[in-house]
């Protein structure tokens, strides 16, 4: 069932209908607010485009990161199975 969430990313305010976990959902928003708030104490970037690309970037980057690292992870699964199952026989 949709819920819709209310938000708050660098002092502004959103509604977010979502089926996911509020818990997911809230732990995500504070995820990115706080990377906005990082990104723009450290980095004299200018535009609010710029910072939100910048982080997307950022947050795209991990994504791929433990994609390979979740399929690297189920081919050694495979492996070690096929090992057990060739070993049982």
């Amino acid at each position: 069932m949709q819920k819709h969430l209310k938000v708050s990313i660098n002092g502004k305010q959103f509604v977010v209908a979502t089926d996911e976990n509020e818990q997911d959902v809230y732990a995500a928003v504070q995820l990115v607010d706080g990377m906005i708030k990082d990104t723009i104490s450290k980095v004299p970037v200018g535009s609010e485009d710029k910072v939100l690309t910048l982080i997307a970037l950022h947050l795209a980057t991990d994504l791929t990161k433990s994609q390979r690292l979740l399929e690297t992870s189920e081919q050694r699964i495979e492996q070690l199975v096929g090992l057990c199952d060739s070993e049982v026989v």
